[in-house]
């Protein structure tokens, strides 16, 4: 997939960026800004990556695992969210691993309808028997 514009930038100065992302696309789709950016001032690479964002088809705003992880998770979700009510963006997460994406995909997850969770202490109390195909 081609990538039209990035910012890498330390950890500490995701929100901020993001931040300057939601302001320069507000501008660039000329509405209101949001009261939680008006102070932020818009850097060159964050003005780039809204104006793809507001003239762009197809886009996606997805967080990786690094976002999730992150001390202000739930900051970089909410700036993200609103990059992407904006744009016209889908939003999303992008699964932890390759294996846990196929463990959904497969149903081998521990919990459904009447099933309960059990954690790695919980299954060497009581083993449990092999499901195959």
């Amino acid at each position: 997939m081609p990538v039209a514009n990035k910012s890498i930038v330390a950890p500490g100065a995701l929100v901020d960026t993001m931040a300057q992302i939601l302001k320069a696309l507000a501008a660039e789709k000329q509405v209101a800004v949001d009261a939680s950016v008006q102070g932020v001032e818009v850097g060159v690479a964050a003005a780039a990556i809204a104006k793809s964002l507001a003239s762009g088809e197809r886009a996606a705003v997805l967080l990786g695992n690094f976002a999730q992880q992150h001390p202000q998770a739930a900051q970089l979700a909410l700036l993200a969210e609103k990059i992407a009510a904006l744009s016209g963006a889908k939003f999303g997460f992008l699964g932890e691993a390759a294996n846990s994406v196929g463990g959904y995909l497969a149903g081998a997850v521990p919990f459904g309808a009447g099933v309960q969770g059990m954690n790695a202490a919980a299954m060497l109390a009581a083993p449990r028997k092999l499901m195959c195909c």
